[in-house]
């Protein structure tokens, strides 16, 4: 069993905790909002714990830990830890979690949509990463009902002189191979997928709508019936898993929280859904604005540091860690948007007033109103 002493004198913040056996060796590793409340509770009640977890207390004879400056990046370092260490009594973390992502190949001049299980630095556009395969899968099935968009593999040449295939024939692709339709507007069809895939519903289905009616006032109740199937199939098969985040594609951002420290910030920089960066700052620091410039020129300005054309499995980890974490506060008021489709100077201007809002508003009362849910894995 685990010293009284050793419990009690823990400190009441986030971090991550370790057990050990008699010679050191790491039995668990666990995360907690408030480290010293977490492991209290495995010493009281014993009854009420599972068979497991009885085994686990007799066995433990020593602890240590890791404070944290915030959750999340207790969050990580637990996954890391855990694949890290490989403990016995962790069992859900201790294997990397191969997620499958909606890939879309933007680097060809008519782009495929398919679901992989590699991210690689290739130009493409990567969504996801998605629970599971099916569920990827799903919702390549529902795009290629909606668009008409190729099926076969490979990149093409627009040839005049060649036979048409059976998904032309029956209007399920729109025949860039025979030149029936341009890159341009091929790519148009593409944009709006990932417009759609990306949560950005309302505008489409308005147009959508918009349409039924207008082929309904013309009496034209097939076309109109089809474009309201189209609408349900939107509805139930792609937004009814709009949890998923595009953590490649669309994830630049900054997420502002409280420090562990009265009077900081703890800001994480989140790059295509990997984090890219971490520092508290002082609320009072009078070259902030400064800083924060040059951070996010750096992190989000720069090319690709990653020498390696495939993204790791850690950082596909971090990807699924961090994907259900903005998830569960995508309500939070404490995210600043990096789009770079701007003019660098205006971007990182507008970023910097938003910040500055962020922190103007930070205290720990607020902090500990919106306390973060914790991703409840094996802890």
């Amino acid at each position: 069993m685990l010293p009284k002493k050793a419990v009690n004198s823990l400190p009441d913040k986030p971090g991550v905790y370790f057990f050990k056996d008699r010679s050191s060796k790491i039995l668990y590793i666990g995360k907690a909002k408030s480290l010293k409340n977490r492991v209290k509770s495995y010493t009281y009640k014993h009854y009420k714990h599972s068979k497991r977890t009885r085994k686990l207390m007799r066995y433990t004879k020593s602890l240590d830990y890791t404070i944290c400056g915030s959750e999340l990046e207790a969050l990580l370092l637990e996954s890391r830890q855990i694949k890290e260490y490989q403990p016995e009594y962790n069992i859900l973390q201790r294997r990397f979690r191969r997620s499958p992502f909606i890939k879309i190949t933007m680097n060809e001049r008519f782009p495929r949509i398919f679901v992989t299980w590699d991210v690689e630095i290739d130009g493409a556009k990567y969504l996801g990463p998605y629970s599971n395969r099916e569920q990827a899968e799903g919702t390549v099935d529902v795009i290629h009902k909606l668009f008409p968009i190729r099926y076969c593999e490979g990149d093409i040449a627009p040839r005049k002189r060649r036979p048409a295939c059976l998904k032309y024939d029956v209007k399920k692709c729109s025949g860039p191979c025979l030149g029936k339709i341009t890159s341009k507007d091929y790519k148009k069809i593409i944009n709006t997928i990932i417009t759609l895939l990306s949560g950005k519903k309302e505008k489409i289905i308005s147009n959508m709508e918009r349409q039924m009616r207008k082929e309904a006032d013309a009496l034209n109740f097939e076309k109109a019936q089809i474009i309201r199937d189209h609408i349900n199939l939107i509805r139930e098969s792609i937004f009814r898993r709009q949890y998923q985040v595009n953590a490649v594609d669309n994830n630049n951002l900054i997420a502002i929280y409280p420090a562990k420290d009265v009077g900081y910030a703890e800001m994480f920089f989140i790059r295509k859904g990997g984090l890219a960066g971490q520092k508290t700052v002082s609320l009072l620091e009078s070259d902030l604005t400064q800083i924060m410039a040059s951070d996010i020129e750096n992190i989000f300005f720069q090319p690709d540091r990653n020498g390696s054309k495939t993204v790791s499995k850690f950082e596909i980890d971090a990807m699924n860690i961090i994907s259900r974490w903005l998830y569960r506060h995508r309500n939070d008021q404490s995210f600043v948007h990096i789009k770079r489709k701007r003019n660098k100077t205006e971007t990182i201007n507008k970023a910097i007033t938003e910040i500055k809002k962020i922190i103007d508003s930070l205290n720990q009362h607020e902090y500990k109103e919106t306390s973060i849910e914790w991703y409840q894995g094996d802890s």
